[in-house]
């Protein structure tokens, strides 16, 4: 054996020592562990293919949310469309059914308030008839009501 080769024997097995040496201290108001640091470390790289999966199912999770919540607020618009267009041909509608769509309007517009970007103005001259015969139904008292017929 070569006195280079004793002598890099020599560093690896200080260098090792050392590494041993700084996992057993500890600095008080710095809470160094090397082992903690070391294991950390090849936890992230053992379980980092999982972990990007995760983070890619997470993303996709949360664009499925988003789409689904996008259909749900066109579907809440079309029966709003839909309802001023019976009230246009002047079709009567019990209280329940306006009932029903006041609360597809509040579901919409707390969507247009919270998502500002939004196209809102599809929608904005309907709500607008909708409450304004509500509110004549509701003083008139004309809303659509079911009598039964005697035979």
């Amino acid at each position: 054996m070569t006195l280079q080769e004793i002598s890099a024997y020599a560093q690896t097995g200080i260098i090792g020592f050392i590494i041993i040496l700084l996992g057993l201290i500890r600095i008080p108001k710095i809470d160094l562990n090397l082992w903690s640091l070391i294991a950390r470390g090849v936890g992230k790289a053992l379980n980092r293919d999982i972990t990007e999966r995760v983070e890619k199912l997470s993303k996709d999770f949360e664009h499925h949310l988003k789409v689904e919540e996008e259909d749900k607020i066109r579907d809440a618009r079309g029966r709003i469309l839909r309802f001023n267009d019976e009230i246009l041909c002047e079709q009567k509608h019990s209280k329940e059914h306006f009932d029903e769509i006041l609360e597809y309007i509040d579901t919409y517009e707390e969507y247009c308030s919270a998502h500002p970007g939004y196209k809102n103005n599809k929608a904005v001259i309907a709500i607008g008839t909708i409450k304004k015969v509500y509110d004549k139904c509701l003083k008139d008292h004309s809303f659509l009501t079911y009598t039964k017929h005697e035979e």
